[in-house]
């Protein structure tokens, strides 16, 4: 269990070097910024300090980050070379041609907004030439679609419409003009109509009750075939360009280890101009306030005072003031900080709880999943993972956990003899269906010790402290009152015990007489020091209410031996052709929502029950201003 101690760090350098100073700092990697810029608006530094800032660069290296990225996703999707997770990163490359890579990279976008706007032209040409199919065999020039005494007109008719009506409908009304059908499809029929000019208003009117509708199409030069033939050859045009950039953006793929070298170096240089934000100068000099563990202070106060031209002055950081908090543990308790941050940092003045969470998260997860086969799939799952990863310490948390904690069900699931619920004959030390009662039993046992552990850790910390009277009123006296409190209720539970309750009476008599006498010394007066140290003792209920939250371990264990147990019931009832689908579909699904309910419910005993018995929190990560890559290892 270690938060690792911090130093305050303060820095005075000559203006000229503090971009050394922050390559210098950057490259260390151990030292937090702070934002310091608040200084230059107070009264007391008026005129003497000053906060120097450029949003206009900060903007500027965005948006090239913004173009770089969209380039790597235009060409990640090209590149001939795909991901995988054995993928290991490329160190990062300082030297290289920055402009010129730049700009290839916006070329990237270029040719890719191109090809959209190539295949936007493609589809209006393909959508303009549809309209004009149907016109196919209209053989006259679109242009000239009206002489001196002649006008050609185009339009549909419905499907049922009779020509050989219409033609004798102009005869009979002596209009001068005659219809030909030019192509149907499902829905009409396409046909143009030659009249005269003094008859067109006539024919058009005489048309209307054959549903006649007319068609203007683009007085386009040349017939309607020529037209068709002049979209075509624009879609081959528009398809040679779209080859041709398709053909550039591949050759440019192969720059995709660049673009990325490339992204992350304006990454560095975007940190290095927002942390430059937080400094405040005076007309020569430079100030930089900010954090660093303890065990590295001394060297860099050596190194700096070798270097630099500054004055640096360092001091412990106080607990109860507090600190950026940076957690060490080893390989096998590192992955459980994930569970403690996705609570809340732990604060300065608390006591890392990881390895004591590591020990009993690992155990309750075992317990409600328990399964050897499960425990295996998981277990090589995610180690194969972290594997093919190589993650490194403190990389990929939930799949290391989660891979631990599949050996933990592996394990229980032997003492269970459960194989995807008894598929295979196991001897089982404990069966979670037969075994109810026993295994309720373990549950709120484990729970107490859980519980105590807690408390315990909270002792921890107050010795720590120095505060030994209040380790033992708020820790021993609360271990006497509750765990008499547990005794008293044993004979009830189980014959033969009335010993134990007898003795656990009396612990509880005297653990309320002690909590009585101890937990209102902070209230003034004798009686208000007595009333709120009677109140305390209601907090057995709260004791009692967390251990009852426990039998969860038991629901969960029970709910996946159930399932699993129903799942091969089925297939034992359905005969083998069904139960090739209903084993592997049913314990797929088993696995997926117990592993989930899992998870949430083995956390939610650690933040409710194990963390309210000593856990503050409330702290800030500790964030060094180092070379933060995304793509190489710096």
């Amino acid at each position: 269990m270690a938060i690792v101690n911090m130093d305050k760090i303060s820095i005075v350098g000559i203006a000229t070097e503090k971009n050394r100073m922050m390559d210098y700092l950057m490259k260390k990697g151990f030292v937090q910024i702070d934002d310091s810029s608040h200084l230059a608006g107070e009264d007391e530094f008026e005129g003497v300090l000053m906060k120097k800032s450029n949003p206009a660069a900060i903007a500027d290296l965005e948006e090239k980050l913004f173009h770089i990225s969209e380039a790597i996703t235009i060409v990640s999707k090209l590149s001939t070379k795909k991901s995988g997770l054995s993928d290991k990163k490329a160190n990062f490359e300082r030297s290289m041609d920055v402009e010129k890579l730049y700009n290839e990279a916006e070329e990237v976008n270029k040719l890719k907004a191109f090809k959209v706007e190539l295949s936007a032209q493609e589809k209006l040409c393909n959508a303009s030439k549809k309209q004009y199919l149907p016109w196919e065999a209209f053989n006259i020039d679109l242009d000239r679609m009206e002489t001196r005494y002649t006008r050609f007109f185009l339009g549909t008719l419905p499907l049922n419409a009779d020509l050989g009506a219409i033609r004798a409908l102009f005869d009979k009304d002596s209009l001068k003009g005659f219809i030909y059908e030019l192509s149907k499809d499902a829905m009409v029929k396409y046909v143009y109509i030659a009249a005269h000019k003094y008859d067109y208003e006539a024919i058009l009117e005489s048309l209307r009750p054959f549903r006649f509708q007319a068609v203007a199409l683009n007085k386009y030069s040349g017939t309607v075939t020529q037209v068709i033939k002049n979209y075509d050859d624009e879609v081959s045009e528009i398809q040679r360009d779209f080859a041709s950039a398709e053909k550039k953006l591949l050759e440019l793929s192969g720059h995709l280890p660049e673009f990325k070298n490339l992204y992350d170096y304006y990454n560095i240089e975007l940190e290095k101009a927002r942390e430059a934000e937080k400094l405040v100068y005076t007309n020569n000099t430079f100030f930089i306030m900010g954090w660093l563990p303890t065990e590295n202070t001394k060297a860099l106060r050596e190194d700096i005072d070798r270097n630099f031209e500054c004055y640096i002055e360092t001091e412990h950081g106080d607990k109860e003031e507090g600190f950026p908090i940076l957690l060490r543990n080893n390989a096998l308790v590192t992955p459980f900080e994930s569970v403690t941050k996705m609570y809340s940092y732990p604060s300065a003045k608390d006591v890392d709880p990881n390895s004591v969470l590591a020990f009993f998260y690992t155990l309750f997860f075992g317990i409600m999943f328990g399964d050897l086969a499960y425990g295996l799939i998981l277990a090589a799952g995610c180690g194969g993972v972290c594997i093919a990863k190589k993650y490194k310490k403190g990389e990929g948390n939930l799949i290391k956990l989660l891979a631990i904690c599949g050996v933990s069900t592996a394990f229980f699931g032997i003492l269970m003899g459960s194989f995807f619920g008894g598929i295979i004959p196991m001897p089982a030390l404990i069966d979670p269906i037969n075994d109810v009662m026993p295994l309720m039993a373990i549950s709120f046992s484990l729970g107490i010790i859980h519980l105590f552990a807690g408390l315990g850790i909270k002792g921890y910390g107050l010795i720590r402290d120095g505060k030994y009277l209040d380790a033992l009123f708020d820790v021993v006296f609360w271990y006497i009152f509750v765990l008499g409190g547990c005794m008293a209720i044993i004979p009830a539970l189980a014959e033969g015990m009335e010993v134990a309750g007898s003795i656990g009476v009396k612990m509880m008599l005297a653990g309320a007489v002690l909590l009585t006498l101890t937990q209102g010394r902070g209230s003034k007066g004798l009686f208000k020091k007595l009333f709120d140290g009677v109140g305390s003792l209601y907090g057995i209920t709260a004791y009692f209410a967390d251990i009852l939250s426990y039998s969860r371990v038991m629901a969960l264990c029970l709910t996946t031996a159930v399932i699993s147990q129903v799942i091969n019931l089925l297939c034992e009832i359905t005969g083998p052709g069904a139960a090739i689908f209903i084993f592997p579909i049913g314990h797929t699904i088993n696995f997926l929502i117990n592993a989930l309910g899992t998870y949430v419910h083995t956390s939610r005993l650690h933040y409710v029950e194990f963390f309210g018995k000593f856990y503050e929190g409330g702290g800030t990560p500790f964030a060094p201003f180092k070379e933060n890559t995304k793509y190489t290892i710096a």
